[in-house]
């Protein structure tokens, strides 16, 4: 179990790396990506 709550804190933190460096594209790029594989 910790290692995934690790895992998710790690993806988390590369979101918010993600925000702070200003690439919403990739970020944007990233979520539509997710939402085009679940249709």
């Amino acid at each position: 179990m910790q290692g995934d709550k690790q895992s998710n804190l790690d993806n988390f933190i590369k979101v918010v790396d993600l925000l702070q460096t200003n690439d919403l594209k990739q970020l944007y790029i990233l979520v539509e990506d997710k939402k085009n594989q679940k249709k």
